[in-house]
This record gives structure tokens, C-alpha cells and sequence, in this order.
């Protein structure tokens, strides 16, 4: 593996208008989900079409995300209401974790 390379010629882009996709989940339907800095998470279809789902009513600015076996998603948040959430795809948005051992997450 020592000689091995890759150029900017040998990849493929995918995605568009995504805001701080900085944590990606590949699942084996070929679907891809991002993190999105408006508030949620992408999701980013085999055929490259594209659907958010974005809390509604607070605001979050997404780090690491975590897909549930119901479909929704848990949010560890870097925004000024620290801790993990859980975003349903309807939008709904429950705080999930705020504290460890009493500390605030």
C-alpha cells in the first residue's frame, strides 16, 4: 500500500447545497445521510436526489449523528443547548441526553 495514490480526477462528488456535512453514515441501500448545519440531518438517495429533515421550533447545530431503527436520527449538539437529541423525521425534536453525572453535556 506503500505506492498507492488517488487523484481529484478519481473521484466522484455527491451532494449539493449541503451546509457542515461533517458527519456522513453510508447505509447498504446506497443511501447516504449528512449532518446539516441548518438544523438536521440530509439525506442523499442512490439516485442523488436529496431530502432534509430539520428541527423545528429549536435550534441545533449538528455534530455526530446516529440513524435509529424507526428511521429517526440522534443529534449530538454543538449549539448553545449542549447535549444529544432525538430529531424524528416529522421534525419533532426531544432532548435525549443533556447531562452526564450531572454535568451539563
Amino acid at each position: 500500500m506503500d505506492d498507492f495514490t488517488v487523484s481529484i480526477d478519481d473521484l466522484d462528488f455527491i451532494g449539493q447545497d449541503l451546509a457542515r456535512p461533517e458527519c456522513v453514515l453510508c447505509t447498504q441501500n446506497g443511501a447516504i445521510f449528512v449532518a446539516d448545519k441548518r438544523g438536521g440531518v440530509t439525506r442523499i438517495a442512490p439516485d442523488g436526489s436529496q431530502q432534509s429533515f430539520l428541527a423545528e421550533g429549536r435550534e441545533i447545530l449538528p455534530n455526530g449523528i446516529a440513524l435509529q431503527p424507526d428511521g429517526s436520527f440522534l443529534i449530538a449538539n454543538l449549539g448553545d443547548e449542549g447535549g444529544i437529541f432525538h430529531l424524528y423525521r416529522d421534525g419533532r425534536l426531544e432532548d435525549f441526553a443533556r447531562t452526564a453525572d450531572g454535568i451539563d453535556l
